[in-house]
């Protein structure tokens, strides 16, 4: 909370057990849990440790990029017609 008042962006990796509110309150949370899905963060990974932060952060640039991609071509599309 101390570093959201600073406007600095938060990350938190847990188990999704007993920090399901800071997985919460954190710009990006990923459970760490080789259970079902956490309804207490955004992102699950099976890996049991914090390798899956930089596939995490790969599969969402090439999202945005997608995104803005698939923008692009439906606003050129629309002038078209």
């Amino acid at each position: 909370e101390e570093f959201q008042k600073l406007d600095y962006f938060v990350g938190m990796c847990g188990d999704g057990a007993n920090d399901c509110g800071a997985l919460k309150m954190a710009h990006v949370g990923i459970s760490l849990s080789e259970q079902e899905a956490s309804v207490a963060s955004p992102f699950t990974s099976k890996t049991p440790n914090i390798e899956c932060v930089p596939h995490l952060i790969k599969e969402g640039r090439a999202a945005l990029v997608t995104s803005f991609c698939m923008f692009k071509y439906m606003a050129l599309y629309s002038m078209i017609q």
